[in-house]
Order: structure tokens, then C-alpha cells, then sequence
């Protein structure tokens, strides 16, 4: 399995069974691209995932709690992109001018 960033904000995993590829994938989708300290973290997350699913399986707890802590960060990468999107919009919605809400313009 290798972990690598790409344009997009999106998070590619290979050698992973495809159902918690996905998952992953979906998260990292959601969250900004992370910085220096937070691909770090996830490259020493994917090398214990790695070392985990080698060595118990994927049924293993060790493999659970591990991947676990993945899903469990990536959620928080993706709630704070989510806090500043929704905190750019308010600004603009306060100085008057148009808004946009997901692909529709509100005057």
C-alpha cells in the first residue's frame, strides 16, 4: 500500500481492499489539502496501516484501532475545510455583495 497527494485535495491508497480505499479516498476528498505536519502524520499513519494489515490482517484490532485514528483525522481535516468555507461565505454575505451557494448565485 502507498499513500500520495494529488491535485484536487484528493488521496490516493493502493493495495488497499476497495471498500476502505473508498472510504479513505471520500475523506481526504472532503479535507483541504493538508500541510506539511499533517502529511507527515499521514505518512507514518499509512506505514502502521501497512505494517498492521501485513503482520494481523484486517480483521485484526490493531488494524481496526489504526484505521480508526485514519478515518477519525481525515474527518477533522474535512470538518475544518468545511468551518473555513463556511466562514469565507459569511464574510462575503455581510459586506453586501453576492453571495454563492453551491453552484447557484443569490443576490
Amino acid at each position: 500500500m502507498w499513500l500520495s497527494l494529488r491535485p484536487g485535495n484528493l488521496l490516493y491508497l493502493h493495495a488497499l481492499p476497495d471498500h476502505l480505499a473508498a472510504s479513505l479516498k471520500y475523506w481526504a476528498y472532503l479535507a483541504a489539502m493538508p500541510g506539511q505536519a499533517d502529511q507527515d502524520l499521514l505518512l507514518c499513519l499509512q506505514s502502521s496501516l501497512r505494517n498492521a494489515l501485513a503482520t494481523f490482517g484486517v480483521d485484526s484490532k490493531q488494524y481496526r484501532d489504526i484505521k480508526l485514528v485514519v478515518d477519525e483525522y481525515m474527518a477533522k481535516l474535512a470538518m475544518e475545510g468545511l468551518s473555513i468555507s463556511s466562514e469565507s461565505r459569511r464574510e462575503v454575505g455581510e459586506e453586501g455583495e453576492e453571495r454563492v451557494c453551491g453552484n447557484m448565485q443569490v443576490d
